[in-house]
C-alpha cells in the first residue's frame, strides 16, 4: 500500500505509487502507524534534494518530520513550498533575493528575513484554502511555471509553459493544449511567488516522461531512463528539466565541430562564455558531453563538484545546474544577459574572427 506522502499542486497530500523528483516538509504530520493526521505542523514548507551528504532517513518515522514528495518545482512552488536552506542552498538564496525584489511594493519594508516569508506565505495558503486571494488574470498575463485551474474543470491543475499548459498529474504531465492568450483562469500558485517567477525565478519543471521513474537514485531528477517495472541500464546526473532560457532552438543544433576564442575571455565575457558552453552542448539540460578542449575552463568548475565526469564525457551535477543557471537572475554579480549568451553560442557554432576550429 503507498504512502500517503504525495503533494499536488493544489497542496493536498494524497497516497500514489507514482515517485518524485523533489522531496521537503511541513513537520511530523502522521500518526505512529504512517497516517496523514493535519495539513501542516509548521510555517516553514520546504524542497528538499532527494540525496544529500549520503544521509538516510526510513520515511514516515515515528516522532519525526513527514516526507512528501513532488512531481517538480513547479508543482511545489504552487503547493507553497519554497528551496531548503541546507540542501538546496544556492537555489535558496535566489528564491529568497528574487522573492523579496518582486514583493517590495507588496509587503512591509521591514521584511527581510525567510521566517517572514515563510509567515506571508502561511496566510497566502490560508486565503486559497478558504476561497480569497486566488487571482484571476488571463493567461497572457502569466509567467512560465504556474498553475492554474480552468472554469472547465475546477479540479484539475495545469502547468502554463511557453504558451501552453499541461495536465497535471501524479506520474507526470499528460494532454498539452494549446490555449488563447486571453483566457481567464484561477491561479493556483501562490501570488507572490508568480510575481516572484516574474522576476526570474524559473522552476524547474520536469517534462520528460509521463511514466513512473524510480526515485532511488534521483538527485533532483537524477532518475533512471526506464519504467519501474524494469531495471535501468543507466542514469543521468540531472533531469530532463526545461526552464525558459534553455529552449531548443535553431542556435541549438546537433554540431560535431564548434569553436573557441583564441584568448579566454576574462569577467563578465567569461560567465557569457561559461554559459553559452553549456547551452550549446546541452549540458544545461543534463546532457553528457566530451568537453575536452573547453574542459580547461571549467577546472575549477569540476573541482567544486559542479561538473562531473562520466563514461561519455562530463555532466553538471544539481549543484551546477543551480550555479549556472542561477547567472541568468537578476542581482547575481555573475549574471549574464540572454541575448549576449545567445550571440556567443553563433560564435562557438560558427566561428569568426578570433575563433578557432575545435573537434570534440
Amino acid at each position: 500500500m503507498p504512502k500517503q506522502n504525495r503533494v499536488t499542486p493544489f497542496g493536498e497530500i494524497i497516497s500514489c505509487t507514482a515517485r518524485g523528483t523533489l522531496m521537503g516538509n511541513r513537520g511530523c504530520l502522521h500518526s505512529a502507524p504512517g497516517k496523514i493526521t493535519k495539513p501542516w505542523a509548521r510555517k516553514a514548507w520546504v524542497t528538499c534534494l532527494l540525496e544529500y551528504n549520503g544521509r538516510h532517513r526510513e520515511v514516515m518515522a515515528p516522532g519525526q518530520y513527514t516526507e512528501l514528495f513532488f512531481l517538480d518545482e513547479a508543482t511545489a512552488l504552487a503547493a507553497g513550498h519554497r528551496p531548503c536552506g541546507t540542501c538546496q542552498k544556492s537555489r535558496y538564496d535566489s528564491f529568497k533575493g528574487v522573492w523579496i525584489m518582486a514583493n517590495r511594493d507588496f509587503i512591509d519594508e521591514s521584511v527581510t528575513s525567510i521566517g517572514d516569508i515563510d509567515e506571508h506565505l502561511h496566510k497566502e495558503r490560508y486565503a486559497s484554502k478558504v476561497g480569497l486571494g486566488m487571482q484571476r488574470p488571463s493567461l497572457s498575463q502569466l509567467p512560465d511555471g504556474c498553475f492554474v485551474v480552468r472554469d472547465s474543470g475546477p479540479d484539475i491543475a495545469w502547468l502554463y509553459w511557453k504558451g501552453e499548459i499541461y495536465r497535471w498529474g501524479p506520474e507526470g504531465y499528460h494532454s498539452k493544449e494549446l490555449v488563447q492568450p486571453n483566457e481567464v483562469v484561477s491561479v493556483l500558485t501562490p501570488s507572490s511567488i508568480v510575481r516572484t517567477l516574474q522576476k526570474g525565478f524559473w522552476p524547474m519543471v520536469n517534462l520528460g516522461t509521463n511514466r513512473n521513474y524510480a526515485a532511488e537514485n534521483l538527485l533532483y531528477g537524477k532518475s533512471t531512463r526506464e519504467p519501474l517495472q524494469k531495471k535501468a541500464e543507466s542514469t543521468e546526473s540531472c533531469p530532463v528539466i526545461s526552464t525558459p532560457d534553455s529552449r531548443k532552438s535553431s542556435l541549438e543544433p546537433q554540431v560535431a565541430r564548434l569553436h573557441k576564442p583564441t584568448v579566454t575571455p576574462s569577467g563578465k565575457e567569461l560567465f557569457t562564455y561559461f554559459a553559452a558552453i553549456l547551452r550549446v552542448t546541452g549540458m544545461d539540460q543534463g546532457k553528457t558531453y566530451p568537453l575536452k578542449q573547453f574542459l580547461g575552463n571549467f577546472s575549477g568548475h569540476t573541482n567544486a563538484g559542479r561538473i562531473e565526469r562520466h563514461a561519455d564525457g562530463y555532466r553538471l551535477t544539481r549543484t551546477g545546474l543551480d550555479y549556472f543557471q542561477d547567472r541568468y537572475h537578476a542581482g547575481n554579480p555573475q549574471g549574464v544577459i540572454e541575448s549576449e549568451v545567445k550571440a556567443c553560442m553563433n560564435r562557438i557554432m560558427n566561428g569568426g574572427k578570433g575563433w578557432d576550429a575545435i573537434g570534440r
